[in-house]
């Protein structure tokens, strides 16, 4: 992966920009050799009606590799998320879903559909999204240097 062939993902919301998407971002961009394009956008609420909300999200999911799902996001909006997430699963999107930022435990519903369930931890995300996302397999080792 490189700049010229940026991973593209949805980052799931429920038409804001709350703190676990951004958070999210500032994980991820932590990461000097992960490239992305985020293709969601949590600002353009479509009008009233569910149907204008399915072909937004639709639009803006069609051409992502990857769907992340925060476990918050469910518990802020529950019918949103799910449908996010079986849109992800319609189109054949491999969802990775994020740990709550805390001592909460992962909704059931994300984590019994997403491939891969991580922590607040970038490389796991970084690593994760690659896996699913791109097929790409990482074999990463931590490097401790001692003095």
């Amino acid at each position: 992966m490189n700049q010229n062939n940026p991973v593209r993902l949805f980052v799931g919301h429920c038409w804001d920009e709350s703190d676990d998407y951004l958070r999210f971002f500032d994980y991820v961009s932590d990461i000097d050799s992960f490239f992305y394009i985020n293709l969601s956008e949590p600002q353009k609420r479509p009008g009233a009606g569910v149907e204008a909300v399915q072909t937004e999200l639709n639009r803006q999911m069609k051409d992502a590799e990857a769907v992340i799902i925060f476990s918050s996001a469910y518990t802020e909006d529950a019918n949103l998320t799910q449908y996010q997430m079986d849109l992800a699963r319609a189109l054949g999107k491999p969802i990775i879903g994020v740990e709550p930022f805390g001592p909460q435990t992962v909704m059931k519903a994300v984590k019994d559909r997403a491939a891969e369930v991580v922590p607040w931890y970038n490389r796991a995300m970084v690593d994760a999204i690659m896996h699913h996302g791109r097929g790409d397999s990482t074999s990463r080792y931590e490097v401790i240097d001692f003095p």
